[in-house]
């Protein structure tokens, strides 16, 4: 929709203008009226934005007007805990807390022409135990990055009975950097590694052709 969205913690979403070498700020919308709901990961998809809100949990927010965004739907996960990752995909949203759980929700009946908030339907949890920093998925396999764990797979094709498929250590390919983000497509992850102590920058792609044994 030409707009960025960026995550700035206790700051809130600041939602700026692209189409330009200088991104204009359109709006910050606040997260942070109670200790903890920070805006920590966000997601969009046309005007339609996921957000990670710390305790707050899901939100999801209307950007029809993106100077004056509203709330579509809103969902505090199980026990208060923190919503730190974000991803979207087919209808559903899986926010990843700081407990080591990954949260499925139902969100496929929220869109901008609703303007009703509603509260999306948790449809399962993976409980991993260790704590997310990035996810993706690709097609019924969701993937989770979890350091220094590594990568860890699971089919969620049924949300209310996530199947563990297999994991890897992405340590073994690129000792020394930290892992920065991830993206997962057909059968491969792309793993990206950011700057650690000048060191300089890398991509691994692990091949998921076979879950149990990336």
């Amino acid at each position: 929709n030409g707009n960025i969205y960026l995550c700035a913690l206790t700051a809130g979403l600041a939602v700026y203008q692209s189409g330009s070498a200088t991104p204009t700020l359109l709006t910050t919308y606040n997260t942070a009226s109670q200790d903890g709901q920070n805006a920590r990961d966000a997601m969009a998809s046309g005007k339609v934005v996921f957000l990670a809100a710390g305790v707050a949990g899901l939100k999801v927010l209307n950007m029809n007007n993106p100077a004056s965004p509203t709330v579509l739907g809103s969902r505090v996960l199980t026990n208060n805990t923190s919503a730190d990752v974000i991803i979207v995909s087919s209808g559903k949203a899986y926010v990843a807390d700081n407990s080591g759980k990954v949260f499925i929700f139902d969100v496929s009946a929220i869109n901008v022409n609703n303007p009703s908030p509603a509260t999306p339907a948790l449809l399962g949890t993976v409980n991993l135990g260790m704590i997310v920093q990035h996810l993706s998925i690709t097609g019924s396999t969701l993937v989770a990055h979890a350091p220094p764990d590594g990568l860890f797979l699971y089919n969620v094709a049924n949300p209310a009975s996530a199947a563990f498929l297999g994991s890897y250590n992405i340590s073994e390919d690129a000792v020394g950097l930290s892992p920065s983000g991830l993206v997962a497509h057909e059968n491969r992850v792309y793993v990206t590694f950011g700057q650690v102590l000048g060191i300089g920058s890398a991509i691994a792609k692990v091949s998921i052709t076979e879950p149990s044994e990336p």
